[in-house]
């Protein structure tokens, strides 16, 4: 088994950022949630959660549909629109 070895790019990029004095790195204050944005914020929660359920059901029953039309001796049709 030969080596692992590891490569460098010849290619070097220098980036200009802002310093430490002119740009302000320290954390925000963060407002408490109300109880309204909670309410909100777990409706949408449960809305994704039910839209994923969804979304893994089709994809069980087409996965499913597939298996029955592969396993069955069904002439298939192509319709020409």
């Amino acid at each position: 088994m030969p080596a692992k070895q590891v490569n460098f790019s010849t290619d070097t990029h220098v980036i200009v950022t802002f310093s430490n004095e002119e740009y302000d790195r320290s954390a925000i204050q963060v407002e408490k949630m109300s109880y309204m944005d909670m309410y909100e914020l777990l409706i949408f929660k449960s809305q994704m959660q039910q839209s994923i359920n969804t979304i893994k059901a089709d994809k069980q029953n087409v996965a499913a549909v597939h298996t029955e039309i592969q396993s069955s001796n069904a002439v298939t049709v192509k319709l020409c629109t």
